[in-house]
């Protein structure tokens, strides 16, 4: 995502042409989250057992990615998208999360908190080289988006936290999401 993309003057919605918000080629998938995890919970010694039992709840039950994406347009159609993976931002050097889902048919959403900006969420369209981009500033109904770093560190990347809600309606597109994350790492 370019940081000088900015929605339309009037408020609308605008769309990322030049290359898709996290494409998959480089992008850390579910096996590179699950090494990272896996480096982070299984001891190599007895002595590393008794001394990371308290890193086992950076991949346990504390971890949680609840939600879903509707977007239906006239124009790009109707798609939807329910995560199955979070990764943090860190990453990728910005403050957010990347949410996919096993099987990607190329949707995915960038949620970011900009230190400049504010909050956006980026959707890439299914089968399309396009970003669909809302932020705080787009018509939308509903517009919460929090993002948090969490009190745990995995691989030098700090988990995050937090929920982003939209109810965004505009000409010809709807936009519904309702995302809960933590433990995203």
């Amino acid at each position: 995502m370019r940081g000088r993309d900015r929605p339309d003057s009037d408020g609308d919605f605008s769309l990322l042409s030049s290359s898709r918000v996290h494409g998959r080629e480089g992008a850390p998938g579910p096996a590179a989250v699950t090494r990272g995890c896996y480096a982070a919970c299984v001891p190599r010694t007895a002595l590393g057992l008794l001394l990371s039992l308290g890193s086992l709840a950076a991949c346990g039950p504390g971890d949680r990615l609840e939600g879903t994406l509707s977007v239906d347009s006239e124009e790009y159609g109707a798609w939807t998208m329910s995560p199955t993976t979070c990764v943090s931002g860190e990453r990728r050097q910005f403050f957010g999360v990347d949410l996919t889902e096993r099987g990607d048919n190329g949707s995915g959403v960038r949620i970011v908190d900009d230190p400049v900006d504010g909050y956006s969420l980026a959707m890439n369209i299914p089968d399309h080289d396009l970003a669909l981009v809302v932020t705080a500033a787009s018509k939308c109904e509903v517009f919460d988006v929090h993002l948090e770093r969490g009190n745990v560190r995995v691989n030098n990347i700090w988990a995050v936290q937090g929920h982003a809600i939209l109810e965004c309606r505009a000409d010809g597109m709807e936009i519904v999401a309702d995302f809960q994350f933590s433990g995203c790492t």
